[in-house]
């Protein structure tokens, strides 16, 4: 097979990962991931730079931001080792476009429309005539 020159240059948009734990209180999984895959996935990914930060009173998260501004932020308190690696990983691969599921939504557009009409501020309730259902019976 033929070496293709455009599958070299792959840009990575994430700039870097910040890894905030609070020391005292290490979970399990975190602690296991500390020692065993943080190194190694910082020596495979050259193009990302990680930061490991103390900070008190605060449950542990990864947190990646993005070359267009973006952040994303996963808490991974009682997670196993091999799912916050897994997390880490998915944070590098992504874009960085920010997560928003507004722009998805479709409009409601309903088939038998209102009796009533559409309602407007501007309507004066006080102009329409009392109606009395006992007049009626």
């Amino acid at each position: 097979m033929p070496y293709n020159d455009n599958f070299d240059k792959i840009i990575i948009s994430l700039h870097f990962i910040l890894f905030l734990f609070y020391f005292v209180i290490l979970f399990v999984g975190v602690r296991e991931w500390m020692r065993n895959d943080l190194i190694t996935l910082a020596k495979n990914n050259d193009a990302v730079l990680f930061k490991a930060e103390k900070k008190r009173c605060a449950h542990p998260f990864l947190r990646g931001i993005y070359a267009n501004g973006n952040s994303k932020t996963i808490c991974i308190k009682n997670l196993s080792k091999e799912e916050i690696h897994s997390y880490a990983l998915d944070l590098r691969n992504q874009v960085g476009r920010k997560v928003s599921t507004i722009g998805y939504k479709k409009p409601v557009i309903s088939e038998n429309p209102s009796i009533q009409g559409l309602w407007d501020a501007q309507l004066d309730l006080y102009s329409i005539p009392k109606f009395n259902i006992k007049d009626i019976y």
